[in-house]
């Protein structure tokens, strides 16, 4: 049985309901294309709210992600701390190194790391504007550091605490802009070292080399899409946050953490598959020297009985 392509794969997600993959076809008229636009449109709208009409977060949380479902992308549900003040940051940070200084097991905790900034085609990327971490499948924290000219001591530590296993994609690149976007961070080189780039680390597992992307990432280890949309993906990162914003940030992060443990499970398994068949190849050595050796003993049991029969000839002459 052939083994999928990262391509192949990609191919068989289905970003759009069947209804609208028309409107990607070059080959349909203008009229064809009209007819998509409007479609999308009108389903884009159909979790859409009146700005004037009131809806709580929780609701438009369910809006967005319902939305994400019916376009077979990722969705998330589960809590979002959203924080944009220096005190408010430094005492969640605090919280948290409080929670790591009482585990008492050893290893470290993946935790899925991420930020965001905002971009512009004419002068580049800004300042870090957003940082997100994910400790659980349960937990997302998203600090907005933008307003903040240095980051809170505690926040510092936390990024930096050896019982942490920070991973993501490309990460490297984001540690290394948060050095220079916050030089008290410190030292990034330490940090850049311990983080686990989530493609290199596939690549590593897969034994293959491939240049890889959140989307595929998400495709070839969780079976569906991503939402990049460039509207959300490219918006103003440091001001106040959408709700679709808050579930954009969160689910990079939170996609991490799935992806990171499917990598691992993959890891282990054939670690595991590693093991079994060193173990094999092992009884298959003593199996055979063993049989050499009952070999050899029947060719000395052998010289044996001839020799004591050409003794007794020799004592009876």
């Amino acid at each position: 049985m052939k083994t999928q392509t990262i391509k192949q794969k990609m191919k068989k997600v289905r970003y759009f309901p069947s209804w609208m993959k028309k409107g990607h076809d070059e080959n349909q008229s203008n009229a064809a294309n009209i007819q998509f636009e409007s479609s999308y449109t009108k389903y884009k709208s159909k979790f859409a709210y009146n700005k004037q009409e009131e809806i709580s977060p929780e609701e438009q949380r369910r809006r967005i992600n319902q939305n994400l479902r019916d376009l077979n992308y990722l969705s998330y549900e589960n809590k979002i701390y959203y924080l944009s003040e220096y005190d408010e940051i430094r005492n969640a940070a605090q919280e948290i190194l409080d929670w790591l200084n009482n585990i008492k097991e050893d290893g470290q905790i993946p935790v899925g790391f991420d930020m965001e900034w905002p971009f512009s085609y004419q002068t580049g990327p800004y300042k870090t504007a957003l940082i997100q971490f994910s400790f659980s499948l349960d937990v997302c924290y998203l600090f907005q550091v933008w307003k903040l000219d240095t980051l809170p001591k505690s926040l510092v530590e936390l990024i930096h605490h050896e019982k942490l296993l920070l991973h993501g994609i490309c990460i490297k690149n984001d540690i290394r802009k948060l050095g220079r976007d916050f030089p008290n961070v410190g030292s990034v080189d330490k940090l850049v070292a311990n983080c686990c780039d989530l493609g290199l680390y596939a690549n590593k597992v897969l034994g293959i080399n491939e240049r890889w992307s959140m989307n595929k990432l998400v495709v070839e280890f969780l079976e569906t899409g991503i939402n990049k949309d460039k509207a959300v993906r490219a918006s103003q990162w440091d001001k106040m946050l959408s709700e679709e914003q808050k579930i954009y940030a969160a689910i990079d992060v939170y996609a991490s953490q799935l992806i990171f443990r499917k990598i691992k499970e993959k890891e282990e398994k054939r670690k595991t598959e590693a093991q079994i068949n060193h173990l094999l190849t092992e009884l298959e050595i003593d199996f055979k020297k063993e049989h050499q050796e009952e070999k050899d003993n029947e060719i000395i049991n052998e010289l044996r009985a001839e020799y004591e029969n050409l003794k007794r000839l020799l004592e009876s002459n």
